[in-house]
């Protein structure tokens, strides 16, 4: 119950500052999206299968075309069944963004100041170029998630920090962030430039940037006030050749860390590092095929859905556009091979029994001015166990 309160109040402040906000312009537009998924999947005795939830809210307010106010709150639950289905249940909540963006255009270009707090359009999300182009989402397919607009990405834009972006009347966009955030005790200050843009047959987002561990000790062990003894490299990119109507080659990729001036016992690069998806989608006249081969990290593959273990390869049959009834539907399935517990660092190491290889076919639903999206998931390499594998998934999406 503490922890509801908690959580109540904090949604209760973020609705009266955009309230204020609102009441301080006449010419105030909102708008926003929100989205919740509930996933069970069965537990040896059938009778009380897992549950858990996930949601979030995303909301921006527009004031005069001059100021932008956006926040974005998500909630992940632990087993809805573990205390009873009416009883409080534990849960993780996180404030994914506040920001403020300023903005102002010249006879050349667009020009959009930001200060934020939490992820700000990483690098990997197609966020970026929603907000600056207009474009719909053209990610992968084995990549969804519920937790937020962000999604996965390739390395997080996260932390206290300002960002600057101009945007050209040739559709490019040109960014800089600067931003303070903290990873393995040690507070880190961050810059990275970006580079996106949009053609007839080709979309990208490129960005890199590096990390400076702030310690304060030196190597002797003794105290000091500020320490930059090292930096770490990030970088990634989206590439989409073609566009969503005809064949195209959907390519993601990046570099999480790479350290320079290493210790004795670190690595410049560790393979686990490195983050890639190469995706040939092939469109035909009543099916579409997407082929993926990827290698992400573990802790991103345990927040997905479609996708349990970091590397393998995947193909997604798909008809679009279906109209059954009153609904436009989207129905299809993903074929998922990978190895468990593996990394590319002991891929010579793959047998058959690592391999797992996953079915899980998919709904999708224009309804009620949203999307409604289920799905179920299952390993046929080992049936035997097949509630270690079996998930279903029933969620919900719209604009508001």
């Amino acid at each position: 119950m503490k922890n509801t309160n908690k959580t109540v109040t904090i949604i209760a402040i973020c609705i009266l500052f955009f309230s204020s906000a609102i009441s301080a312009s006449a010419e105030a537009f909102f708008s926003g999206y929100s989205g919740a998924a509930i996933t069970a999947n069965p537990t040896e005795t059938l009778q009380k299968p897992q549950l858990t939830g996930q949601a979030f809210f995303a909301g921006q307010f527009d004031l005069s075309g001059i100021f932008v106010f956006r926040t974005e709150l998500s909630v992940q639950t632990d087993n809805i069944f573990s205390h009873g289905l009416f009883q409080d249940t534990p849960a993780s909540f996180s404030i994914d963004e506040i920001s403020v963006t300023t903005r102002f255009k010249t006879r050349t270009a667009s020009h959009f100041f930001a200060i934020f707090l939490g992820e700000y359009e990483s690098i990997g999300s197609d966020l970026f170029l929603q907000r600056q182009f207009g474009i719909r989402p053209f990610g992968s397919k084995i990549m969804e998630t519920w937790l937020g607009l962000n999604g996965t990405a390739i390395y997080p834009f996260s932390g206290a920090g300002l960002t600057y972006t101009v945007r050209f009347q040739y559709p490019t966009a040109l960014g800089a962030y600067f931003y303070v955030n903290e990873k393995d005790s040690l507070i880190n200050l961050n810059t990275d430039i970006r580079f996106a843009g949009i053609f007839n047959n080709a979309v990208f987002d490129i960005a890199i940037g590096a990390s400076f561990p702030i310690e304060t000790k030196d190597s002797s062990g003794k105290n000091v006030f500020l320490l930059i003894r090292t930096m770490d490299i990030h970088s990634g990119f989206s590439l989409l050749l073609g566009n969503r109507y005809s064949t195209s080659l959907f390519l993601q990729g990046g570099i999480h860390k790479l350290r320079v001036n290493p210790k004795q016992n670190e690595h410049v690069l560790k393979l686990s590092d490195l983050y890639f998806i190469i995706e040939p989608r092939f469109v035909g006249k009543r099916l579409q095929f997407h082929f993926s081969l990827f290698n992400i990290p573990q802790d991103m593959a345990e927040d997905l859905f479609y996708i349990q273990n970091p590397m393998g390869c995947n193909l997604t049959v798909f008809s679009d556009n279906l109209q059954i009834g009153m609904f436009n539907t989207t129905i299809g399935s993903l074929f998922t091979l990978s190895a468990q517990d593996k990394t590319l660092s002991d891929i010579n190491t793959i047998r058959t029994e690592n391999l797992a290889f996953q079915i899980a076919p998919f709904l999708s639903t224009r309804i009620f001015g949203g999307t409604l999206n289920t799905s179920i998931k299952l390993d046929v390499l080992d049936l035997k166990e097949w509630r270690d594998s079996f998930k279903f998934t029933l969620g919900y999406k719209v604009q508001l």
